[in-house]
């Protein structure tokens, strides 16, 4: 089992962001942008080699990103229009993004097998996420949706709030 770590607030930004190990050592840079039709965000390992990148190919309902291992597609995200709680579907891995988005509580899982789980940590370089990945292998993915899910977070164009009225005669 892994735990990676990323400064709070970087994955969302235009910025380059580095993910450290439990060790506080750097693993990988996170470079892109956000914010326009086919802007990515990408993974790199520290050597240069690249690890995977997210597309953003649509900006209607909360966006649509394409996910990418290497160079090859591998799943397409969106949102789960619900209510009560907002979902993440990603299509092709069969996985699932739920939990307390706004907070920085959430989960992936396929089925009931977890993929990763975030959440905030304080620490005395300052704030951090803190990802627990159990398989390895599945960092570079879980990451980058990271990335998305931040960005949806903080640059959400209209926050929804539903009211129902029932008037009785």
């Amino acid at each position: 089992m892994a735990e990676y770590f990323i400064q709070q607030k970087a994955l969302s930004s235009n910025a380059r962001t580095l993910v450290q190990d439990e060790n506080g050592q750097n693993i990988y840079l996170l470079v892109g942008r956000w914010g326009k039709r086919h802007d990515k965000v990408s993974l790199y390992d520290l050597t240069g080699n690249l690890l995977g990148f997210i597309r953003q190919t649509s900006l209607i309902s909360g966006g649509r990103f394409s996910l990418y291992k290497q160079h090859d597609k591998v799943a397409t995200m969106q949102k789960i229009p619900a209510l009560k709680k907002d979902r993440y579907f990603i299509s092709r891995l069969n996985w699932i993004a739920s939990g307390n988005f706004s907070e920085h509580r959430y989960m992936i899982k396929h089925g009931p097998t977890l993929i990763m789980q975030m959440l905030g940590t304080y620490m005395l370089r300052g704030d951090f996420y803190s990802l627990v990945i159990p398989e390895k292998d599945n960092a570079p993915l879980a990451i980058l949706i990271c990335a998305v899910l931040d960005y949806w977070l903080y640059n959400s164009k209209s926050k929804k709030i539903f009211s129902f009225k029932f008037a009785l005669n």
